[in-house]
């Protein structure tokens, strides 16, 4: 899985790339910039996916909206189909925010920032 980072890099590699967004990332090293986004490249579909390509690619990004939100009930409900999708090329990052998930329902008072600070 290739990651790019910000808006333009993701418009520009949609032309030849199936691209989905991942996180939003704040550097520590520069506080007085904004959040940019994550995304990944799934440079190979397969065959037998392509059909449903456009409702995979959907759900991922609804995943991704709902874990800004946060909704973790959807997200742990969408995770059960995502997994496994693109040759399992994302999967890593999908239990990586399995586990975040898990992580966050179990704190009383969260006050919610889906924000990585790196």
């Amino acid at each position: 899985m290739n990651i790019i980072i910000g808006i333009a890099a993701a418009d520009e590699a949609r032309k030849k790339y199936t691209v989905l967004p991942l996180e939003d990332i704040k550097f520590k090293s520069h506080p007085d910039l904004p959040p940019v986004t994550a995304y990944c490249l799934i440079e190979n579909v397969p065959l037998d996916e392509i059909p449903k390509l456009q409702e995979q690619v959907d759900l991922h990004t609804k995943f991704y909206e709902n874990y800004q939100k946060p909704d973790f009930n959807f997200c742990e409900q969408a995770l059960e189909h995502l997994k496994g999708k693109w040759q399992g090329e994302v999967d890593s990052y999908y239990e990586i925010m399995e586990k975040r998930i898990i992580e966050s329902k179990d704190i009383k008072d969260l006050k919610w920032d889906p924000v990585l600070y790196k």
